[in-house]
């Protein structure tokens, strides 16, 4: 993240994770053009608090992952649109983040493509959706686009809050 460049929301994210026992570094200012993609780091339009999980997951130590299913990370699937583009494929490219009410981090990224060869034949197709998960040693795995105020038990991570 560029020096001062931060999503609304990045600050009270990273208050968060450090509250559920996690390290504030594992918040990510995410793009929603990812930046080999030739997304911008500067325009606070293509970014938004994510966790480094959901951002590009690589397995943590002693996290329990079973009762989650397969992990995709926005990296990992940015990674197959850019090796389509390399591949002198024409690719239609969709990222849409889901926010629940007025918070500030989505809860989820849907991303999508589709990609044609230079004769218009269909070459392949693929969808995904990413939960905004971060891991933290103190409460194990969490969802910053979901969080809830343990003292009231309404929704955190409002516009707002930070």
């Amino acid at each position: 993240m560029k020096q001062g460049i931060k999503p609304a929301g990045y600050d009270w994210a990273r208050n968060q994770v450090s509250y559920w026992g996690g390290k504030a570094s594992a918040v990510n200012a995410c793009h929603i053009l990812g930046k080999q993609l030739g997304g911008s780091g500067t325009n606070l339009a293509n970014l938004f608090p994510c966790g480094s999980d959901a951002n590009s997951y690589v397995g943590k130590r002693g996290a329990d992952t079973d009762h989650l299913g397969r992990i995709t990370s926005m990296l990992s699937f940015e990674d197959r649109v850019k090796a389509q583009i390399e591949n002198k494929r024409v690719v239609l490219y969709q990222v849409t983040p889901h926010y629940a009410g007025g918070r500030l981090a989505p809860y989820e990224i849907e991303m999508a493509y589709v990609a044609w060869d230079r004769n218009g034949r269909l070459v392949g197709a693929s969808s995904d959706t990413v939960s905004n998960l971060i891991y933290t040693a103190g409460s194990g795995w969490k969802n910053l686009g979901l969080s809830m105020d343990s003292r009231s038990g309404e929704d955190a991570g409002l516009f707002g809050d930070g």
